[in-house]
Order: structure tokens, then sequence, then C-alpha cells
């Protein structure tokens, strides 16, 4: 492992001590959980700005959008009659307005 120094305004500090002293953890276990939890948070965020660009960029030509659209329903069609298979196999029939 490297070592690393780091400056840290009072607010954070007492923060941490404050930890420190709460958890019965080390400064350093406490400043690894915290960079990895960041990093980890960081790589899902990029991860979903791919994905919302990439999206943009398919739903800006016509045929990919329909495309998309078409799987879509396709998939909420098909999660829509796996739940009515379920409720057939536990008696429940899925005709019946339960929200009466």
């Amino acid at each position: 492992m490297s070592n690393i120094s780091v400056r840290l305004p009072p607010d954070v500090e007492k923060g941490l001590e404050d930890e420190i002293r709460l958890s019965a953890r080390s400064r350093s276990d406490l400043v690894r959980e915290a960079v990895s939890e960041y990093l980890a948070r960081r790589q899902k965020e990029r991860i979903i700005e791919d994905m919302r660009q990439a999206a943009r960029m398919l739903y800006s030509h016509s045929r990919e959008k329909d495309d998309g659209i078409a799987t879509a329903e396709q998939g909420v069609s098909d999660w829509l009659e796996s739940i009515e298979r379920e409720e057939q196999a536990s008696g429940i029939n899925p005709d019946e307005k339960w929200w009466d």
C-alpha cells in the first residue's frame, strides 16, 4: 500500500475524529473506506452518464428510437404476462379487481 498526505479543513477533520471515536476504527481504515466508496460512486455515475449519452444518441435517430420503444413495450408486456402467470399459479384471478 502507498502512503499519501492529505490536508483537511478543520470541520472535516473534526468529523473524522468524531467518527474515529464513535466507531473505534483507525483513521486509515476510515479514510480508505471513504475513498473507496467515493471512487465506486463516481464509477457508477460515469456509467450512468455514458448510458444517458448513448440513449440520447440512439433516440436522435427515428428508426433506432422506434426499435427501442418497441423493445421496451415488449419487455413490459412480457413482464405483465409473467405476473399474471404467477397470480394464476397462486390461485389468484388476474381479472378480478383487488383494489375495490
